[in-house]
């Protein structure tokens, strides 16, 4: 009927035929199957536990330094990052979320944003326009007045006058 699951060499189901699309990700130190089911996605451990309930209107997939896979995951206009074994990185609420190779922009109701180091420092939205200076624990943010700035990881701000 179109579903897809999981069984062993032994023909041993491993995980039900009940989703619309399992997807193996192999990018992390332990591999993990990224599930769809009936428009709803999830995580499931390669033995078949679920690691993240199929709940969510959105997923997708990040290889962070070091080897970190974490999971964007969108759930009622709402969007949070959580690591492959469930733990909440980013659980406040936020509007949007989106990796830009190095940490996260985050997007409040407000259209207002701020950033997500991997190290776990952030930096609440209140800015028109952030941006990561690469390589750097520095971003180039845009206040609601225009002003161009620097911002340090620790939230200090250092503006050119």
């Amino acid at each position: 009927n179109d579903r897809f699951g999981v069984f062993n060499s032994k023909f041993d189901t491993i995980i039900p035929f009940q989703f619309t699309a399992i997807k193996i990700n192999r990018k992390s130190v332990s591999p993990f199957l990224e599930v769809n089911q009936n428009g709803k996605y999830g995580v499931l451990s390669t033995d078949g536990k679920v690691v993240i309930s199929p709940e969510y209107s959105g997923m997708y997939t990040v290889s962070a330094p070091g080897g970190n896979e974490m999971i964007v995951l969108r759930k009622d206009g709402k969007t949070f990052v959580k690591d492959i074994n469930n733990k909440d990185l980013i659980s406040t609420v936020y509007t949007d979320i989106v990796y830009d190779n190095e940490g996260f922009i985050l997007t409040d109701a407000n259209n207002l944003r701020g950033y997500y180091f991997t190290n776990n420092s952030i930096i609440q939205p209140k800015y028109s326009e952030v941006k990561r200076m690469s390589g750097s624990n520095f971003l180039m943010v845009k206040t609601n007045t225009g002003k161009f700035a620097y911002v340090n990881a620790a939230g200090v701000e250092f503006f050119s006058e």
